[in-house]
Parts: structure tokens; C-alpha cells; sequence
């Protein structure tokens, strides 16, 4: 919170206009063409984004500023407990409230900041009385000093129940946020239309086809998307959102960056900053389809697109199990828009066994090749070891973009 307060230049507020909600900044409608995170701001205010969320209201100052910096706004986000037990420790509610008094002394006239959003995914956790009680005491708080923007709590899922529980013992809440993704967003508006809540919503993380929604291996190993497939998710999503303009305020993109969570390629917009595969944190297709879904207009230049990938001439729903000692390959069928030369990286991971709860922290699994370059689209292996593994390949076009696969499969 160290950073400089900028000066309040507008009131950010949700009007219903008819039967449609609109959210107006500085007297402007403004719709949410959002991100997840704020890496690569650079590149989001270039492809169209305007705003940004955040999960905690760490650098609270810089983060704000950085938005102003790339005329963007920010959903800021508080950090909550998704434990039942803490909403019933006064020391715990007491640090809250502190934490939101500093907040809003700070920067509740910041010009980049659009919403306060308390909580993210508090129902992963709890779906109690004292825990949404609580959230109205820190809604009642912000109110009491800051009327001028929207007070927001972010849910997984459009849970009838949970709504309900918020819009009974959390009045304040301006806005819902719903955390949703491929499997189960187009269905969200008709949740939502179920519950009890007479306000609007925000889709504040949606993205591929999420790992719990996939079909999987018989020894439990989800089978993710291609880069391609995800792109398409992304494209049907952001319509199905801005159709829906009437319920829904906009979106924020999940994630723009990277993280390991099953894998290290199931989320992130980017690839990782990877020094062992000499990864520099590559732009995937999804972003090309974002900046389309935002104005119109395809990037000058656009990440290859991967049509075919198999393992032995199988593919992942296949169960591909192969023999310990026994060489196997892989195979990508790969092709760039701009007719870029394609270089290949591929890489073994062992299956991640070591899994976080509602996106916290996994680590990378264990690789089990290093850096293996190639022009060639086939790659050719042995273990020796009997497991669950994962083929990876990353296919480049050598200006900032990449395209992403893999493959479960088991030795035995």
C-alpha cells in the first residue's frame, strides 16, 4: 500500500435501465472486457481489455497506479477465509475490519478502482450464516465510506443456495461475481434467473473447460484441451457472456499469465517463463480469439493452431498405456495463420499428485526430459520406469506465440 493515491475523477455505479443493468463509470456506460490478473498489461490494454481483477489487495497502490498507467480499471480484490470456524474468531473479523478501514482510507478515490470484491469463493469452504453475516459487515463498512463504487462477493458457481444465503444475509452486495467455466457457463444465466438475488452479475473467472468437467483417464488423469479447442471455448464463452449484457456486466478472463494447476499449460493465456524449455512466456491462441472478441480484429500476427496430436497413433481418451522399456511416439499436426516457420519443444512430466483445492498452489510435476528442441513434429521415447506421465509439446512460431498439447499415458 505504499504507492501514491491518484485523484477521483468519477463515480462508478449500476443502474437498472428497463429490464437491463448497466454499469456507468464517470457518467460513461462501461462494459467489462476484463482479465485475470495483471501480468502483460501491455499487451491487454493493446488487445482491447479495460479492466483487471485481483484476488488480494496486496501493492494495492502499485496495482492501481499500473492500472491507470494502461487506462484500465481493477476489480480489487479482499482476501476472505474459505474456513467456517474463522467467522466465528473475533481476532479474525477484528484484522478484517482494519484491513478494509486502511483500504478504504487509502484508496477509495483511486481513479482506476471499479469494484470491491470481498472474497473469492468463500462457498468452497462455507456457505453459513455467520460467513455471509460477515461479508455484510465488511459490505456495510465500505458502504458507510465509500459510496461511490460497487461492493461485489465472487462465488464458485451459480449455486441457487448460495445466492440465496448472500442475498438474505448480505443486502449490501451490489453485484455477484460467479466463478464459472466451459462445462457448466452457458447455463449460468438460467442458475442465476432461479435465486432470489434482484441485482447483477459479473463473470469473474471463466476459460476452458475446467478439469473437474473433463472426461478422464482410467487410472484418473484428465484429458485438457488442445490450445485450439481451448480457443474455441474462449470464443463461444465471450458471446455467450455479451449476449447476456442484460444480467451480466462483463467478464474477467481466466488467467492472464500462467500457472501450474494439474498441469502447467490447463489455464494460463501464456506459457510459462521457463528457462529449461527456453519458454518466455508465449502468447497462446486464446489471447488471439480475446483480442478479436473485444474489437473486432484479429492480431497482426496469431499464435499457431495444433489440429492433430496422438501418442503410438492414439489418442487421450484412448487410455494409452505403453511398456516399460518399450519406445513410444508422439505426433502433432501443426500449422501458423501467417505461415511462420514452426520450431517444436517437447517435454515429460510425470502426472501431478500433489493437487490444490479451488486453484491454490501446486507444484510443477516432475520432468522427466530436459529441453528437447526440434524442427522435426514427431518425438521418440523410453522409460524405464513404470507411472503415470504426460507428453507435452509447444509448438512456435519464433514471434511470441505458441501453441500447446498433451497426452496422458501410463507405463507399466
Amino acid at each position: 500500500m505504499e504507492a501514491k493515491t491518484k485523484p477521483f475523477n468519477g463515480v462508478v455505479e449500476i443502474k437498472k435501465e428497463g429490464n437491463q443493468f448497466n454499469l456507468y463509470r464517470n457518467n460513461k456506460p462501461y462494459y467489462i472486457n476484463g482479465i485475470g490478473g495483471f501480468n502483460n498489461l501491455d499487451i491487454a490494454e493493446e488487445y482491447g481489455a479495460n479492466s483487471f481483477r485481483t484476488w488480494n489487495s496486496k501493492h494495492a497502490g502499485q496495482v492501481l497506479d499500473s492500472a491507470s498507467h494502461h487506462n484500465m480499471t481493477v476489480m480489487l480484490g479482499i482476501t476472505m477465509s474459505k474456513k467456517d470456524e474463522d467467522y466465528h474468531d473475533d481476532n479474525y473479523k477484528k484484522q478484517k475490519r482494519l484491513e478494509i478501514q486502511e483500504l478504504l482510507d487509502q484508496y477509495k478515490n483511486h481513479s482506476s478502482l471499479l469494484v470491491w470484491a470481498i472474497g473469492n469463493e468463500i462457498n468452497l469452504g462455507t456457505n453459513s450464516a455467520e460467513a455471509w453475516t460477515f461479508v455484510e459487515d465488511l459490505a456495510s463498512i465500505i458502504k458507510e465510506h465509500d459510496q461511490n463504487h460497487p461492493v461485489c462477493t465472487v462465488i464458485a458457481g451459480a449455486n441457487s443456495d448460495v445466492i440465496n444465503n448472500i442475498t438474505k444475509y448480505a443486502p449490501t452486495i451490489n453485484v455477484i461475481g460467479i466463478n464459472s467455466y466451459a462445462g457448466a457457463l452457458h447455463k449460468v444465466k438460467e442458475d442465476c434467473l432461479k435465486t432470489n438475488f434482484e441485482g447483477p452479475y459479473i463473470i469473474t473467472e471463466w476459460g476452458p473447460v475446467g478439469h473437474w468437467e473433463v472426461d478422464k483417464t482410467r487410472w484418473n488423469a484428465p484429458i485438457e484441451q488442445t490450445s485450439l479447442e481451448k480457443a474455441e471455448s474462449y470464443k463461444k464463452g465471450f458471446q455467450y457472456i455479451k449476449k447476456h449484457d442484460d444480467l451480466f456486466l462483463g467478464s474477467y478472463v481466466f488467467l492472464w499469465g500462467q500457472k501450474e494447476e494439474r498441469t502447467p499449460t490447463w489455464y494460463g493465456l501464456f506459457v510459462e517463463t521457463n528457462e529449461d524449455l527456453d519458454l518466455k512466456g508465449e502468447i497462446c491462441p486464446t489471447v488471439d480469439v480475446m483480442c478479436y472478441s473485444w474489437t473486432g480484429s484479429w492480431p497482426k500476427n496469431q499464435a499457431p493452431i495444433i489440429t492433430n496430436f496422438t501418442l503410438n497413433s492414439k489418442y487421450a481418451i484412448d487410455d494409452i498405456c505403453v511398456n516399460k522399456g518399450e519406445t513410444f511416439t508422439g505426433k502433432v499436426t501443426a500449422a501458423d495463420p501467417d505461415c511462420d516457420e514452426l520450431t517444436y519443444t517437447w517435454e515429460i512430466l510425470k502426472e501431478a499428485t500433489k493437487l490444490g483445492i479451488g486453484g491454490s498452489f501446486e507444484p510443477r510435476p516432475a520432468q522427466i526430459t530436459k529441453n528437447i528442441k526440434s524442427s522435426q513434429n514427431e518425438f521418440s521415447y523410453t522409460i524405464n520406469e513404470e507411472g503415470a506421465y504426460r507428453l507435452y509439446v509447444y509448438v512456435l512460431d519464433g514471434n511470441n506465440h505458441v501453441a500447446t498439447a498433451n497426452i496422458p499415458f501410463l507405463v507399466k
